[in-house]
């Protein structure tokens, strides 16, 4: 291998948890970069590695899980959280998340979608491109799974939905229209006219 006829090494004894540390701090300190797929899955064998020490253990405390990988990985809890929830991402959808295509929090609200809903947003967004995508949309893919499941063109409906216009800034100061409410039958009714007001003003 490479002109050589023997490798360094160094042979330790580990059992299966300490194998797997040593695989992922070797992954960490010898690559600058790690895809968000990699990171993931590391976090996930560490992760797995401590709730089996817990299920096993004599009685010594191992504290929570998540404070422990984000002590040893140096991150936030709601960091681990986020890339152990990308494993749950279609393979489509991991893949353009490595690639760059895919924003990290907008890969984490998809990530809570089902295997289904997921196949119609990557088929819209990035296969057709018939929809846009960015985190309100996607939060919003979110919020509306919760509340069942989501078919193709609720999908579609959902990312094309326009947001709200944004209030302007009061024109009136506050309690100068106070005097004029007697003569409405409602707030609606005084808008209406105000409207029909201004209606008639810029037509002439």
């Amino acid at each position: 291998m490479l002109g050589k006829i023997s490798v360094k090494a160094i042979v330790v004894n580990a059992d299966d948890e300490e194998a797997d540390k040593i695989l992922i701090d070797t992954n960490f300190r010898q690559r600058d970069v790690l895809l968000p797929s990699e990171i993931a899955r590391s976090y996930k064998l560490r992760y797995d590695d401590l709730k089996k020490s817990r299920q096993n253990s004599d009685g010594r405390n191992f504290g929570k899980i998540d404070e422990i990988l984000a002590e040893e990985f140096h991150c936030s809890k709601s960091s681990i959280y986020m890339y152990l929830h990308f494993l749950e991402l279609r393979e489509e959808l991991l893949d353009l998340l490595d690639d760059r295509k895919l924003k990290q929090k907008v890969a984490e609200e998809l990530s809570y979608l089902s295997y289904e809903e997921q196949g119609h947003v990557y088929d819209l967004v990035f296969r057709q491109k018939v929809c846009a995508l960015d985190v309100k949309g996607a939060a919003r893919l979110r919020e509306a799974h919760e509340n069942g499941p989501l078919g193709r063109a609720d999908v579609m409906d959902i990312l094309a939905e326009k947001p709200a216009p944004t209030k302007t800034g009061r024109y009136f100061a506050k309690g100068e229209l106070d005097r004029y409410r007697g003569k409405f039958s409602s707030a609606e009714a005084m808008e209406k006219a105000i409207i029909n007001f201004l209606e008639h003003y810029e037509s002439g």
